[in-house]
C-alpha cells in the first residue's frame, strides 16, 4: 500500500544551526553525540516500503533565519525527491512575519507553517500564553490568507483552548502532529486527550498527524501505538487522520516497519478505501501533494 510519511525531518549539522541539537554552539558535533540526517539516511531507513511522498516539518532551525532551512531542503528536493513538501518554521508573534512568510512562498514546495509551543528552539523550554496573545492570533490569521496549512505542536492539556482559537478560523487547515500527546504525563490521563481530540473534531479544518509514537514511552509498545491510532481513527476517521513517522527523531526506540506494523493493526478492521486514505490520501489532499510523484523509498 502507498505511504505517504506526513511528518519526518532532516538536518545537517555541518551546514545549519539546529539549537535544540547544537545547544548555544553554532553548527558543529550535537551535544547529543547524533548526526546529521539527510535524504540518503531516510531512504535507507523506508527501504522495502512504497513511500511514495514526504513532508518535511521544521526542525528547530535557526530562528533567527527561518528560510535558511526552506532553501536547504529545496535545494535537497531538487537532488534527491526527498522532502516532497515542506512545512517551515515561522515566529507568529515577530514584526517580521509576513516577511518570513513571504520568504518561505518564494518556494513552491512549501505547504505550511509549524511554530511549535511546548519547546522553544532557543530556550528549550514552552512558548507561554501563545494561544491567549492577539499577536499570536493575527499571526495564523496570516497563515490562512496565503492558503498555508498550520502544524500545530503543544501539550496534550492545551487542545480544548486550541479549539477555542480555532473556532474562529475556519478557512485556516490545521495538522495536530504527534496525535497531540505531548508534555509530562500525556498518556496519564486518556479520557483528558479524548476530551481535546473530541473539542478538535468539532472543528472541520482540522487533521491529526499520529506521529511521535516512539516518543511516549522509553520503548516501543506495539500494543500502546495501534491504541493510539485506533483511538485518534475512531474520533475523527481515516480521512482526517495521517501516518506519519516523526524520523529521525524517533527512530532510536523503533524501527520505520514497527511504526508501518502498528499502524496496519489498528486500521485492520477498516476497508481498504479507508486504509488508504490514513496511509495516504489524507495528507495528499491537505499537503496538496502533486497528483504523480517519484517514489522516495522504494530501493
Amino acid at each position: 500500500m502507498p505511504i505517504v510519511d506526513a511528518h519526518h525531518h532532516l538536518w545537517d549539522l555541518a551546514r545549519g544551526y539546529y539549537p535544540l541539537r547544537h545547544g548555544p554552539t553554532r553548527p558543529g558535533p550535537a551535544r547529543d553525540g547524533a548526526g546529521s540526517y539527510l535524504p540518503a539516511h531516510y531512504r535507507h531507513d523506508v527501504r522495502g516500503y512504497d513511500v511514495v511522498a514526504t513532508v518535511h516539518v521544521e526542525a528547530a532551525h535557526d530562528p533567527d533565519d527561518p528560510v535558511a532551512e526552506t532553501r536547504w531542503l529545496a535545494e535537497q528536493r531538487r537532488a534527491t525527491a526527498i522532502p516532497t513538501v515542506i512545512v517551515g518554521y515561522a515566529d507568529l508573534r515577530s514584526p517580521l512575519l509576513q516577511d518570513t512568510l513571504d520568504g518561505h512562498l518564494r518556494h513552491a514546495e512549501v505547504r505550511g507553517i509549524r511554530q511549535m509551543l511546548d519547546v522553544d528552539p532557543l530556550s528549550g523550554g514552552p512558548l507561554r500564553d501563545a494561544l491567549g496573545d492577539d499577536r499570536w492570533v493575527a499571526g495564523l490569521r496570516s497563515v490562512a490568507d496565503r492558503g498555508l496549512v498550520f502544524v500545530a505542536q503543544l501539550d496534550t492539556e492545551e487542545l480544548p483552548r486550541l479549539a477555542e482559537v480555532l473556532s474562529g478560523l475556519r478557512d485556516l487547515r490545521v495538522v495536530l502532529c504527534h496525535a497531540g500527546l505531548r508534555g509530562p504525563g500525556a498518556l496519564s490521563d486518556r479520557r483528558r486527550w479524548v476530551t481535546g481530540l473530541e473539542r478538535l473534531a468539532a472543528c472541520p479544518n482540522v487533521t491529526v498527524a499520529v506521529s511521535g509514537l516512539g516518543s511516549l514511552l522509553p520503548a516501543w509498545d506495539h500494543t500502546l501505538a495501534a491504541s493510539v491510532t485506533r483511538t485518534v481513527l475512531d474520533v475523527l476517521g481515516p480521512r482526517r487522520a495521517m501516518f506519519a513517522s516523526n524520523f529521525p527523531v524517533d527512530r532510536p526506540v523503533v524501527t520505520f516497519g514497527q511504526l508501518v506494523a502498528a499502524a496496519r493493526t489498528a486500521t485492520a478492521h477498516l476497508p481498504v478505501a479507508e486504509q488508504q486514505e490514513f496511509f495516504a490520501g489524507t495528507a495528499q489532499r491537505v499537503y496538496r501533494l502533486p497528483s504523480s510523484v517519484r517514489r522516495p523509498g522504494v530501493v
